[in-house]
């Protein structure tokens, strides 16, 4: 998602801001200026500003931890000015795997109201009678909240509302989407059940369209388009997903590969991936035995140390925490197994035999040459 700053880190995985939002802040706060917001006023905005961040961010973690239920790892949380986005490793392969995980999040934020709705009932029972007057339209001459302590608890009741109804949209990449194509996937397979929600998401997309011509709120005709992009998008992944899961490793993976040693010094390993263009490499020892796997980043981590005059041999460097891929195993779980270790390369073996390598960039070339004969 672009570069980002982290924040903190909870439970494990970290918050970051994206770009954006860090850009937006000070804009928000000129523009408030302008204005004449006011400096109570402003003290106010930034206290309701900062807690439906929060229950963005525990939306995200909702998402997170049901993901972590299923065994699956979160490698962070970025948060923009529109969203939040719980970058979850993978999903759930069961189709109530994947609705859980999705589901959570908008979870969160129904126990999030339904705490600011009771603690308003027994606290500010006049803005309650005032919130229930809001959700269904009533009008009869109760004045609106004045306190600006009052706008911010309703401000903060509304936008959990407001989260969990925007994720319920049955389309791609609200959860709603996913829900959906998990309940149709328990009836079918995955790609068919992408496809309905792709189809759902486009008509919705298009309803969305005709509403903001009609009412003219042009704005949500960008909503619209986001959309039916994503929809499209998320169809043809899950389409290269499954082409791809036809593939046995077997059938892809190279027995000729580069190797280095314990021993190799950093001039030469330059020498070999700027000769060689192979970015990740098998390391080995005396015996001939993998020890590890010495990734791009990890090499360039050594030359900047290096540059620095911190001496270090390969072996501070290495990945020992490798995954084993079997011959049988499917390309899209190799690269499934590469993206969870951050590595363009993992080794093949055959019970205790290393039998050859397996990489990004061969199972893309395999593929691509397998779409052209099937054309």
């Amino acid at each position: 998602m672009g570069a980002s700053l982290q924040i903190a880190k909870i439970w494990g995985i970290p918050i970051k801001l994206h770009w954006t939002f860090v850009l937006m802040l000070p804009l928000v706060y000129f523009l408030l200026q302008l204005e004449n917001f006011g400096y109570n006023n402003l003290i106010f905005f930034s206290i309701t500003f900062v807690l439906v961040s929060i229950c963005v961010i525990l939306h995200e973690y909702g998402h997170a931890a049901a993901a972590k239920y299923y065994g699956i790892e979160t490698d962070d949380i970025i948060l923009s000015p529109l969203f939040g986005v719980a970058r979850i490793q993978r999903l759930p392969e069961k189709p109530m795997g994947e609705f859980i995980v999705a589901f959570a999040g908008p979870m969160v934020n129904i126990i999030i109201g339904l705490i600011l709705m009771l603690y308003m009932y027994i606290d500010q029972p006049q803005l309650f009678n005032y919130l229930q007057i809001i959700i269904h339209q009533i009008r009869n001459g109760i004045s609106p909240p004045t306190s600006l302590y009052e706008i911010s608890l309703l401000t903060l009741i509304f936008v959990n509302l407001g989260l969990v109804l925007f994720n319920l949209i049955p389309a791609f990449p609200m959860d709603g989407g996913r829900m959906f194509r998990a309940l149709v996937h328990h009836f079918t397979n995955k790609k068919i059940a992408t496809q309905m929600t792709m189809i759902l998401g486009q008509i919705i997309a298009l309803i969305i369209v005709y509403l903001s011509i009609e009412y003219q709120q042009y704005l949500f005709i960008l909503f619209a388009f986001f959309i039916y992009y994503m929809a499209t998008k998320e169809y043809f992944l899950v389409k290269n997903e499954v082409f791809r899961e036809q593939f046995e490793i077997k059938q892809i993976m190279r027995t000729e590969y580069k190797k280095i040693y314990k021993d190799t010094t950093l001039e030469e390993i330059k020498e070999i991936i700027y000769r060689t263009k192979e970015q990740d490499l098998l390391v080995f020892d005396e015996q001939d035995e993998l020890v590890g796997i010495l990734g791009k980043n990890d090499f360039v981590i050594w030359v900047k140390e290096t540059q620095k005059g911190i001496e270090n041999n390969i072996l501070k460097y290495i990945r020992e925490d490798i995954i084993a891929l079997q011959p049988h195993l499917n390309a899209e779980q190799a690269l499934q197994a590469m993206r969870l270790n951050h590595l363009d390369i993992l080794p093949v073996f055959d019970e205790d035999t290393l039998i050859g390598v397996i990489d990004k960039t061969t199972i893309f070339e395999f593929i691509e040459i397998q779409k052209k004969i099937l054309v």
